[in-house]
């Protein structure tokens, strides 16, 4: 059995991830239905002023729009690489039963496990394999396969 050093943190660090893309998608949905329902949509102009004054309310719209998008784009960027980030990238690929979803993949993780992994294969026994455990359950190293592989899995 793998024994996360701090399991409440890997929980909470999941748990700030979905409630922060529950409240961005809940964001664009009312902005959207806001942008789409509240702003007026312009008459046909009779005159050149009437018609400056019909485009105000799309490009308004527009403006909105964009800055939802921007958003998003902003607040899904990359999971930064620590140890705690590669625990709960872990912790999920053990749940999952396989690979994660690219917004919770944190780059280098794979890395320092794979080194784990060989290091632990290459010494087997001794103190460098009992550093490889270590460094192991430090970032909660799990592997893909079908059960994903654990440190247990590798005797550690």
């Amino acid at each position: 059995v793998t024994v996360c050093p701090n399991p409440s943190a890997a929980s909470q660090l999941a748990a700030q991830r979905s409630l922060r893309a529950m409240a961005l998608s809940s964001v664009r949905f009312l902005a959207v239905i806001a942008v789409t329902t509240i702003v007026p949509r312009a008459t046909r102009p009779t005159n050149s002023n009437e018609a400056a004054a019909a485009m105000a309310p799309s490009a308004i719209r527009l403006v909105v729009l964009a800055a939802v998008m921007l958003v998003g784009l902003v607040e899904a960027g990359p999971v930064h690489f620590s140890v705690e980030n590669c625990q709960g990238m872990h912790e999920t690929m053990k749940k999952l039963g396989g690979p994660v979803p690219p917004s919770e993949f944190v780059a280098g993780c794979n890395e320092v496990c794979a080194k784990v992994k060989g290091l632990k294969e290459y010494w087997q026994s001794g103190e460098m394999a009992s550093y490889a455990c270590n460094e192991g359950k430090k970032y909660g190293c799990t592997w893909e396969g079908t059960p994903p592989v654990t440190l247990a899995d590798i005797g550690c």
